[in-house]
């Protein structure tokens, strides 16, 4: 199964609750064989920064 996971802010870095909640799913996702892929927005109160994630 192939997934598109919408998110309004980063996952990376955990700094609140909702962040942890998007990254636990994510994680869920990826441990049940799903082929995910992220898209999220970067704003200046949650920016997105490269060094958090691999690939």
């Amino acid at each position: 199964m192939k997934v598109l996971q919408l998110c309004h802010k980063p996952p990376q870095p955990s700094v609140d609750g909702g962040c942890i909640a998007i990254n636990n799913i994510t994680k869920g996702f990826i441990e049940n064989g799903v082929d995910v892929k992220v898209l999220t927005i970067s704003t200046k109160k949650h920016p997105f920064d490269k060094k958090h994630y691999q690939q």
